[in-house]
């Protein structure tokens, strides 16, 4: 999975002001390739010492993350962002099991310790089952006040379902020491650590203020822009409200699976649940159609119009793996504010930030033996692998948004609505290989067709 192209990508980095326009703000320079840092992590952890551009995967590591430590770490507000927040998390974990981990300065190691609490209580506030606002989309809100929700779409759940339990792993005591600081967690008393270090502003910034339109107002994209976020809910929690929702904390576990709540102690049960919420649907060629097409959407967006939500290659659909079996993404039958969704970009990167969790986990040691559906987790996450890996190769073309299909990127096309795989690079083998790893892991051929 490690190559040159991918040692000599630029640094991952994070910041404050958004760097795209989509919903939510990315939030950092690399939304399509951010996983690229866990997989020179993995590298650094089993010792490859070959040169990928010159550099060795732990030297690669030691540059990003100190790249991180000096102020360009995630603003940590989960919801949207977890999605991308959520390699910073996986990476920093990873690599405090390598070597490179002790040749940082103490002050750095320090820093992105804070960054990674500033995440867990980002993604543990927006998941808290006493969230004061509720579960649903249109409610519940990230601690700065933006749309956030416990059972949307992948893209803004996925990586919040699963930090607090990396983070929890990642700590000294362990996920002891993650209930405990949660539940005597002062968010004066944290904001003044972050802001003592001079390397984590922007997470300092996130809980430094009861997030109103008119602490909005001042922030200086805002100012600007002379925009708000399009996505804001109301009012992000107060001091009081936040603590509350940190205290004996516990996440609702995926719909479906019956009314249980998970403890920061039940990391084991954490890892199968995202698994069976990201890979839940039957895996079928596309959305259903109408009429005489068995498959697709008819978008009369296009010019001319076109049947879209479906597999490119008509020749392939006969021959896709592991037909009517549960593994197919969530995001490949799920929906939004304008209709039906099926759209592989959406599908790819709550992927990526899935699998990089995962793989923090299992480099943590998580133990899945004796958990109920152990072996149905393993065999989603292959088959989903092999079921996204099989669109890339034979094409797909996606749908979101109501078929909206600005012309304001490359190849006319917007990141939700591509002619995939031919609209934008996603590294795409280094990105499944990441669920390779995951189902070798567990002993289980990762090509095995059931």
């Amino acid at each position: 999975m490690l190559n040159d192209a991918g040692a000599l990508r630029s640094l991952v980095t994070y910041g404050e002001t958004p760097i795209s326009s989509n919903t939510g703000g990315v939030g950092m320079n690399a939304q399509k390739t951010g996983h690229w840092p866990v997989i020179v992590a993995l590298a650094a952890l089993n010792g490859v010492t070959t040169p990928f551009g010159g550099k060795t995967a732990a030297e690669r590591l030691r540059e990003q993350l100190e790249h991180w430590a000096d102020d360009r770490m995630p603003n940590a507000v989960a919801g949207y962002r977890s999605q991308y927040e959520a390699h910073f998390v996986a990476t920093v974990a990873i690599a405090k099991l390598t070597p490179v981990w002790g040749q940082l300065s103490a002050e750095r190691r320090d820093a992105l310790t804070l960054g990674m609490k500033a995440c867990l209580v980002g993604s543990a506030w927006v998941h808290s089952t006493t969230h004061p606002f509720g579960a649903g989309f249109s409610s519940n809100r990230c601690i700065r006040g933006r749309k956030a929700g416990q059972t949307s779409n992948t893209n803004y759940v996925i990586g919040g379902k699963l930090m607090p339990f990396v983070v929890a792993g990642f700590l000294d005591g362990g996920p002891a020491e993650a209930d405990s600081f949660l539940t005597d967690f002062s968010r004066s008393a944290f904001r003044a650590q972050l802001a003592a270090t001079g390397r984590n502003v922007a997470a300092a910034n996130t809980v430094s203020k009861n997030w109103t339109q008119e602490v909005w107002s001042a922030e200086p994209y805002v100012v600007s822009s002379g925009a708000y976020p399009s996505d804001l809910a109301g009012p992000g929690p107060t001091a009081t409200q936040l603590e509350a929702a940190l205290d004996n904390w516990r996440i609702q576990v995926a719909p479906g699976s019956g009314a249980r709540e998970l403890s920061i102690h039940q990391r084991g049960e954490a890892f199968v649940d995202a698994v069976l919420y990201n890979f839940r649907h039957p895996i079928r060629v596309g959305l259903e159609g109408e009429g005489v097409d068995p498959y697709g959407i008819w978008d009369n967006t296009r010019t001319p119009p076109q049947i879209r939500a479906r597999i490119a290659d008509q020749g392939a659909w006969s021959a896709l793996p592991n037909q009517g079996l549960l593994g197919m993404a969530q995001e490949l039958d799920a929906s939004d504010a304008q209709g039906p969704r099926s759209a592989m970009s959406y599908s790819q990167l709550g992927y990526t930030a899935h699998m990089s969790l995962s793989l923090a986990l299992v480099a943590q040691g998580v133990v899945l033996a004796g958990y109920d559906q152990v072996d149905e987790m393993v065999g989603r996450t292959r088959r989903a692998t092999i079921d996204l890996r099989y669109r890339t190769q034979h094409g797909y073309l996606s749908y979101a948004k109501g078929g909206k299909y600005p012309p304001h990127l490359s190849g006319g096309s917007n990141t939700n609505n591509e002619d995939w795989p031919t609209a934008e690079d996603y590294a795409f083998a280094a990105g499944y290989g990441l669920g390779d790893l995951v189902v070798s892991a567990y002993g289980m051929d990762p090509n095995a067709l059931d």
